[in-house]
């Protein structure tokens, strides 16, 4: 009989995960679970805790796993376990990080015993080793050139690796993970998708076809480029009050830490035609993918210590919490990281000064702008970005430029929502209980309005001409298609908020009831139905 496999994270003492650049430093921690990590991508298919096993557990290619079936779609075909758009997105992604980190502690132990000099230091690094988390929302910038290399050079230097006390070159498992004969069998889907022809796992894939290559240099500059964006969007989040506004809805003035989760999956993946990270059931075979859901479980702990709100009781599968019966990890069970044997060294309080280039003054209430944009999410058959500008007759916005990314870089750019949605909807049963349901986003815009030659003011008597002659968007699919919302997208609707904010340092800033300014895009192509 198959045994079953119990999560239960790394053993006890509990250890604090490492950001990824700090980890980077503890040179024997880093050695180690590099040469884990390569263990496990070399192990088969066939066995249960094997990095593929692993990855698929979040999506393709679809079936059981440790002997507990998926979830079926409407035709009783079996689909992923993960959870998309779901109160329960956050938690469930906590059990499935700690069995991840416990496969690399496993592996690196065993490792460690290997060495001979200083041998008692490594079975320590070894004993205190944790998944790093990449905290992409750093006021010192998203993506040093340290974390560049790390995410693409195909070697990485560590040390020892041999045993004999030198340092080494070895294969970079951060960079990619080559797939093995057999393992992309499960990947065809309806509609098709380049990734049953890559090899490997891709970031801003530079074709369709078995030759691609990841695009190091999109991916340096489209993050550079949203850092800003996203850190600010990640420091509004202690405004939100609820555990739904927080994990998935987002409340009336901001996005939930799924749709900044969201955000990233494309910004590392690839928006238009984006690589594994940027489609959901391959997004896991991704190395950053541990990473980026490790920076999602330390949000997502931090904002609980402060608010001391959680998510609705439900059973997290196929994360069993016990070695002999059929019973799993629950939400009310797994509050504390402490559950899995790890924590996160205490964050820093917020200071005076966050957010100035957003205009947002320190114990003053503000206005902050957004543009608030509504839509029923699988309308358009998966990901999608809108791409928002002002207008200028001397930098007009290209109307079919060849690369998209081009509209990126435009100096009247002023920044775009992202989504990560299931491609195959119509076979998921849990999007189409959601199919109708109306979403929300939004981009925040102070920076922008700010900006000379905008006029520098925040007041309403200023804004709202500003934005209602100059305020446009362009909308793409993720295969880069040009979506017109009149004839495609018939549940968009694009307006304009502003958002009294008061920052209340060190607390949470406070936001109070928007104003509605719907007037400000009336008859433009998915705008207001309300002229007022």
């Amino acid at each position: 009989m198959t045994s079953k496999v119990k999560t239960t994270g790394a053993p006890l003492p509990v250890k604090p995960r490492l950001e990824i650049k700090e980890f980077m430093a503890n040179k024997k921690q880093f050695s180690l679970y590099v040469q884990a990590l390569n263990t496990l991508y070399s192990e088969l298919k066939t066995e249960v805790l094997s990095y593929f096993s692993l990855s698929k557990i979040h999506g393709r290619p679809f079936g059981p796993w440790n002997n507990v079936d998926p979830p079926l779609n409407p035709q009783g075909q079996p689909k992923g376990f993960c959870v998309h758009h779901e109160i329960q997105f956050l938690t469930w992604h906590r059990p499935y990080v700690a069995l991840f980190e416990q496969e690399i502690y496993k592996r690196a132990n065993s490792i460690a015993k290997e060495y001979k000099t200083d041998s008692e230091a490594w079975i320590q690094a070894a004993s205190d080793l944790r998944q790093p988390y990449w905290n992409w929302a750093d006021p010192s910038g998203i993506l040093p050139q340290a974390l560049l290399d790390l995410f693409f050079k195909d070697s990485v230097t560590i040390g020892p690796a041999s045993k004999d006390g030198a340092e080494s070159s070895v294969s970079n498992p951060f960079c990619l993970y080559h797939f093995k004969d057999g393992e992309r069998d499960g990947f065809t889907t309806d509609p098709p998708t380049p990734v049953v022809d890559w090899p490997q796992t891709l970031r801003y894939p530079t074709s369709k076809g078995p030759e691609a290559r990841s695009n190091m240099t999109k991916f340096n500059t489209m993050l550079n480029l949203e850092g800003d964006r996203i850190r600010y969007d990640t420091e509004r989040l202690s405004s939100l009050t609820t555990w739904k506004a927080f994990s998935s809805d987002g409340g009336k003035t901001t996005n939930s830490l799924e749709k900044i989760h969201d955000d990233m999956h494309d910004l590392i993946g690839g928006i238009f035609d984006g690589g594994h990270m940027s489609r959901i059931p391959f997004a896991a075979f991704d190395p950053i993918f541990w990473l980026h859901h490790a920076q999602i479980d330390r949000l997502t702990d931090k904002w609980h210590n402060e608010r001391q709100l959680w998510a609705p009781d439900a059973d997290h599968k196929p994360f069993r919490n016990s070695d002999t019966s059929d019973t799993f990890w629950n939400s009310n069970q797994i509050q504390e990281p402490k559950s899995f044997n790890y924590e996160y060294k205490p964050a820093m309080q917020r200071q005076p000064g966050w957010g100035k280039e957003f205009g947002l003054v320190d114990e003053d209430t503000i206005l902050e702008w957004s543009v608030r944009i509504r839509y029923k999410a699988f309308e358009l058959g998966g990901n999608f970005s809108i791409l928002l500008f002002f207008t200028e007759d001397e930098s007009p916005i290209p109307e079919d430029p060849h690369d998209r990314y081009d509209l990126f870089l435009l100096p009247n750019y002023i920044g775009s929502f992202n989504t990560f949605i299931n491609p195959e909807s119509d076979e998921c049963a849990n999007c189409q209980e959601h199919a109708n349901d109306i979403q929300y986003g939004f981009v925040h815009i102070n920076k922008h309005i700010l900006n000379k030659p905008y006029g520098g003011s925040l007041d309403p008597t200023r804004v709202v001409p500003l934005l209602t002659n100059r305020l446009t968007w362009r909308i793409f699919k993720g295969d880069a298609t040009r979506v017109d919302p009149t004839t495609s997208f018939p549940s968009l609707i694009i307006d304009v908020i502003a958002t009294p904010l008061t920052q209340n340092y060190p607390a949470f800033p406070h936001a109070e009831e928007p104003t509605v300014y719907e007037g400000i895009t009336h008859g433009k192509p998915g705008g207001s139905r309300d002229s007022q």
